[in-house]
């Protein structure tokens, strides 16, 4: 008995820690939860309406995500088997808020790529002015209509820069070719 009575005494700085470890990892637990249905939120209020994924800011949605995975990571430590359903929200979340940013990104990419194509159809623009003031117009559009994914804006860029360059050339190309020939 004697024992056991030492035994509880030293344990007693140890029962301290480890409850305080436990209202940590409880804490935590409650913040994520918090965290989790703030993010629903955010979700459902971008899910409203037809118009939601074009009022997306691409790059605000992108540091929401990292911000929230870094926050989400600063709730530590905590009990797995507690978390486990937690988390499995958080990560439904995050899927579904990065589906509709790839959503937005996909759809700037799909009005880019109408652009590219009204480009290449001034090639046959008569008018070499209209064509070239369609391009200019065509190139303020572009900076509108948003950002795509880093790797398609890129490529989508160069495909549209070099689109209206073939066209300058075929305009350049027939206003020389009448010059030369003396007909208009």
């Amino acid at each position: 008995e004697t024992f056991h009575q030492l035994a509880q005494q030293a344990y007693q700085p140890c029962k301290v820690f480890f409850d305080q470890q436990a209202e940590i990892r409880h804490d935590n637990l409650g913040k994520r939860i918090q965290m989790v249905t703030q993010l629903e939120n955010y979700l459902s209020a971008q899910n409203s309406g037809d118009e939601a994924v074009d009022s997306i800011d691409g790059s605000a949605v992108e540091k929401l995500l990292s911000t929230a995975i870094k926050e989400w990571r600063s709730y530590a430590p905590i009990e797995r088997a507690t978390n486990k359903p937690v988390q499995q929200r958080f990560d439904r979340v995050l899927d579904a808020i990065r589906a509709k940013l790839n959503e937005h990104y996909q759809k700037n990419a799909d009005i880019k790529r109408q652009f590219i194509d009204q480009v290449l159809t001034l090639v046959d623009q008569q008018d070499n002015r209209k064509a070239v003031e369609e391009v200019k117009r065509l190139q303020a559009q572009w900076k509108l209509a948003g950002a795509a994914l880093r790797k398609d804006e890129q490529v989508l860029w160069k495909t549209f820069l070099t689109a209206s360059a073939s066209c300058a050339v075929f305009c350049t190309a027939r206003v020389t070719r009448i010059f030369s020939s003396g007909t208009p």
